[in-house]
């Protein structure tokens, strides 16, 4: 098995305009030269992949040959569409109190 290495990236909040779950290019920069490395990329949310994807642009820039990303979460719009209506009568109802207790 080969070493795994932690890569570093910086964050730019100047480079997000509009959108910010949009792809921005700039908005990250890896600090390592990464040529030769394959990169796994693992994101905790995954809304509409702008996070990840410029994130993986970061990567692939600093000449990473192969980004994968892993997203641990992943959340759907279920809003607008009939197929999920029958999925989403069978789940179960969390009720999620909105103040902490004394």
């Amino acid at each position: 098995m080969r070493n795994l290495a932690w890569v570093d990236l910086d964050f730019h909040p100047e480079a997000v305009l509009g959108n910010r779950r949009a792809l921005h290019p700039g908005q990250f920069t890896a600090r390592d030269n990464l040529s030769g490395h394959r990169v796994i990329l693992i994101e905790d949310t995954w809304v509409q992949g702008g996070h990840a994807q410029s994130a993986a642009h970061a990567l692939k820039n600093a000449g990473a040959d192969t980004v994968v990303i892993i997203a641990i979460g992943r959340w759907v719009d279920y809003s607008g569409s009939d197929r999920w209506r029958p999925v989403l009568e069978r789940a179960p109802r969390i009720q999620v109190p909105r103040q902490r207790p004394a």
